[in-house]
């Protein structure tokens, strides 16, 4: 690059120190004030401050035609700050959309699915998954018109419920060509009342919203629909699924009980890696939309189109020599205290070499005692240097803070400013207060904690509230959408605090354990002391997982109140 003549060099210096106009940025990126283009080097890329930028200010001006020797009329202030903020969003946008999972989501038709309303685009992706300049302005597009996102005020769905909700999409959808090829080979899928609704072969129920009078509906409308209806609805399909597809009464219903029992199809995503298979049972509904995640985002999830950019580059981590992996046959690093009135007993299983799963009890003021469960981002030796700080930071919080969402928001923080970009934790906060014979929880990211009372009439009580994990944003969003919970003890109730990884599990068929199945166990064996609870679980949780690799951690955490 050639060196800048003496009067170019004073006058650009000194508009950078004296003039508005010439200061400003879009992030670290200096916007031309005759022009209002960004400064980029001469491959095309973005300067970021090297330390030549002043050269490469100079290099734009000489080619800037409004320039015109520096004798070019300037742009208005506001103009340059809008196309600075515009520079941004773009630029944070193609970021989301290359690093973040949320979303990097897409459905066996190659739609891209919002992460702030969950739902399918006219955004196709393109074979390969690769950001097209196209894919980014129907993105832009959307986002505009976008009610959940709500011109960024919104905030995003948890990063298993977007996944979730694309699977039941392509599940659906493979539903729905199954269907349409019965529909076309055989009579039984063909049946109607007189007035020309559909009748399941299963239920034997009509069903009135679905029309079938036409050809055009019965090969075009009518198999979404009746997927819909198998899969949601259809009490006689169940019983078929639960009973494996022995009991059916054709090799045309054994099919379609093979086809509705299967694991979820693969989440087809940017980078081209599915994720495992998805419980059968789980199906999108309101109470999941929550805003745990932003993530929430995700929970993401959730998170980054109202919220800071995310980091770029890693940042270099000294502590990371001095903290020693725990492995999976070693010691654990925390041995889980006797708390006087509370029987508090732990199941836990690695996946790995190393555990990414931690937990903790901290007696805390004035008699409270704080239950910490999380999971670290990522697998092998980065996950337990984070794990260890961040319990690390969470008691050293505890101490300086007297409520847990400030906790919660101060480790965020700390998370966020010391680790790499690829680093996030999904953490759960418990506070036991046995005086007040109440509790209160909040969760970035983490499953909600469980309540089972002794009372076998008694339903079983799900502790949700919102938040995000950590480590995905530098704080507002965070706090925005963190909630805590505060609930009374019913008499005497097993708290049980998981993982994910409790229900991710799966077993050699590829099926997850689920939700349904983790809390079906609570209720059935949660009646009882906490001893008893966790042997339960163990046996059945090993009776589903034999003969399985664990893709991830699982821990549960089973305390008896009195």
């Amino acid at each position: 690059m050639s060196a800048i003549p003496p009067r170019w060099r004073r006058r650009i210096e000194r508009e950078l120190v004296s003039n508005e106009r010439w200061r400003v940025r879009a992030g670290r990126l200096w916007i031309c004030p005759y022009c209002a283009h960004p400064v980029e080097d001469q491959r095309g890329r973005y300067a970021i401050g090297d330390g030549r930028e002043l050269e490469r200010i100079y290099a734009h001006l000489r080619a800037c035609s409004r320039c015109d020797g520096l004798r070019g009329r300037l742009r208005p202030l506001a103009e340059l700050q809008g196309r600075a903020r515009r520079i941004e969003r773009l630029e944070r946008l193609r970021r989301n959309l290359g690093e973040r999972p949320s979303w990097r989501l897409y459905d066996v038709h190659r739609r891209w699915y919002c992460p702030f309303c969950a739902e399918a685009t006219a955004v196709e992706v393109p074979e390969g998954g690769r950001i097209s300049s196209r894919a980014v302005a129907g993105v832009l597009e959307h986002l505009r018109h976008c009610a959940a996102y709500d011109q960024g005020r919104g905030s995003e769905k948890p990063l298993s419920y977007l996944e979730r909700a694309v699977a039941w999409v392509n599940r659906a959808e493979r539903m729905a060509a199954e269907v349409r090829r019965k529909i076309h080979k055989d009579a039984v899928w063909r049946m109607r009342d007189a007035d020309g609704r559909w009748v399941c072969p299963h239920c034997h129920e009509v069903c009135a919203s679905i029309a079938f009078a036409r050809p055009s509906d019965m090969l075009e409308t009518a198999p979404a629909q009746i997927a819909q209806h198998l899969l949601s609805g259809c009490a006689g399909f169940r019983r078929l699924l639960a009973a494996g597809g022995a009991r059916a009464a054709s090799e045309l219903s054994q099919e379609m009980a093979r086809l509705g029992s299967a694991s979820a199809p693969d989440m087809v995503k940017l980078s081209g890696r599915p994720p495992a298979a998805v419980s059968g049972e789980w199906r999108p509904s309101e109470s999941e939309g929550g805003a745990r995640d932003g993530v929430a985002r995700e929970g993401r999830a959730a998170t980054d189109t109202v919220a800071t950019p995310p980091r770029d580059l890693p940042r270099p981590a000294p502590w990371q020599a001095a903290v020693q992996p725990l492995s999976a046959g070693a010691e654990r690093a925390v041995v889980l205290p006797e708390v006087a009135g509370l029987e508090v007993r732990l199941f836990e299983r690695h996946a790995g070499a190393v555990a990414s799963d931690f937990v903790d009890v901290v007696p805390w003021r004035e008699g409270r005692i704080v239950l910490v469960l999380g999971t670290a981002s990522g697998g092998g030796n980065a996950s337990i240097p984070v794990s260890v700080v961040c319990r690390t930071w969470v008691r050293m919080h505890l101490r300086r803070n007297d409520t847990i969402d400030r906790v919660l928001a101060r480790v965020n923080a700390d998370l966020y400013a010391e680790m790499e970009a690829s680093a996030f934790v999904s953490l759960l906060l418990v506070v036991l207060d046995p005086a007040a014979r109440s509790l209160e929880c909040a969760r970035a990211g983490a499953a909600a904690p469980l309540l089972c009372p002794e009372d076998p009439a008694a339903p079983l009580r799900v502790l949700e509230s919102g938040g995000m994990a950590l480590g995905v944003d530098d704080g507002a969003l965070f706090e925005r959408v963190l909630e805590t919970r505060r609930v009374a003890w019913q008499g005497a109730e097993l708290l049980v605090l998981h993982s994910a990884g409790a229900f991710t599990a799966c077993n050699v068929e590829g099926r997850e354990l689920g939700e349904p199945r983790l809390r079906a166990l609570v209720e059935r064996y949660g009646r009882h002391e906490a001893d008893y609870f966790v042997a339960k679980f163990a046996g059945a949780f090993e009776d589903w997982t034999r003969g399985a690799a664990l893709r991830e951690d699982a821990t549960v955490l089973a305390v008896k109140l009195p």
